[in-house]
């Protein structure tokens, strides 16, 4: 009885333990920010304000530290690069610019935070696209726990801040992997717009799909989204049928900018089923040769009894 009871306490004492172990596991965080991103149309010399609002959506009251960095577009995917404090982006910068209140503080579980956000453009700035966030990171306020579920190490407000006065505009737009000859469709088209100017842009494109005799066949949009200064932005559409055969045209076309420029790229390309039809022609040849062989050989054969068969006419 004595180790009965024994075994049953420590029955009881992992029981509970593991029941501990599994709320801690259920311990997570999850926050988010709110705008995600914020454009400011600002002349030189004056300032604006505003509000960020921070949510946490997790279990616990989580600390934030706060801070701004400038950030850049690397990638033809639209990826934001944070730029460590050190680091110059002297044409586009704007974490200089911006200050906000509170820097730190603390969100109780399903809480959220206020942040009121200060930008103060110099006399001097360059006309054009300035890039700065405001970026929020949770202190590890939980000990050694180990959450089970943390949704990301930091969230932020992306500003896009645009300086008033005389900008360049300048895009270009091209097709990446036409080639002049496909097999069948349907097809994954590529193309490419490149922002060389001083602002962010956000095209309005299509691609459209002609037909050998001119007629169109297919319109497909191209995802509405920002390209930053100097960066290019890939996209890709799927045009055209499984069967498709002749000469083919797709057009880029598209506006972007303050003033409505305009966007334009041109491809030309086949598609012929060469294989299909080569197989066919292949055994229309085969089927050829072996029908004049057989009559060959069929003309042979009865050429052969006929000899046989006739005999010479008496004479008389």
């Amino acid at each position: 009885m004595k180790y009965f009871k024994i075994t049953i306490l420590t029955l009881a004492l992992i029981f509970f333990s593991l029941l501990k172990q599994n709320a801690l596991a259920q311990t997570f965080r999850s926050f988010s920010v709110s705008p995600p991103t914020i454009e400011q149309k600002i002349d030189p010399g004056s300032s604006v304000q505003g509000k960020i609002t921070l949510f946490n959506n997790g279990s616990e009251s989580l600390s934030f530290k706060s801070f701004v960095r400038d950030f850049v577009v690397e990638d033809t995917n639209g990826t934001p690069v944070m730029l460590n404090s050190n680091e110059n982006n002297d044409k586009f910068s704007a974490s200089s610019w911006i200050t906000f209140n509170p820097n730190s503080f603390t969100i109780p579980s399903h809480g959220q935070q206020n942040i009121t956000y200060y930008i103060k453009v110099p006399q001097e700035a360059r006309p054009g696209g300035h890039y700065a966030s405001i970026l929020f990171q949770p202190e590890n306020n939980l000990g050694t726990i180990k959450p089970s579920a943390e949704v990301s190490a930091q969230v932020g407000s992306l500003f896009y801040i645009d300086v008033s006065g005389k900008i360049v505009e300048n895009a270009t737009a091209e097709f990446l992997n036409t080639r002049s000859l496909y097999e069948y469709g349907p097809l994954n088209i590529l193309s490419r717009i490149k922002n060389n100017g001083d602002l962010h842009i956000n095209p309005a494109s299509k691609v459209e799909v002609f037909d050998m005799i001119g007629r169109k066949i297919q319109i497909s949009e191209l995802e509405s989204t920002n390209i930053f200064p100097g960066a290019s932005r890939d996209f890709e559409n799927k045009i055209g049928s499984k069967f498709m055969i002749g000469r083919y045209k797709i057009s880029l076309t598209g506006v972007y900018g303050q003033n409505n420029n305009e966007l334009t790229a041109v491809a030309y390309f086949w598609v012929f089923p060469w294989k299909i039809v080569l197989a066919i022609i292949l055994s229309v040849i085969a089927a050829g040769l072996l029908i004049i062989v057989f009559k060959n050989k069929s003309s042979k054969s009865s050429g052969g009894d006929n000899l046989g068969t006739n005999k010479p006419e008496p004479q008389a």
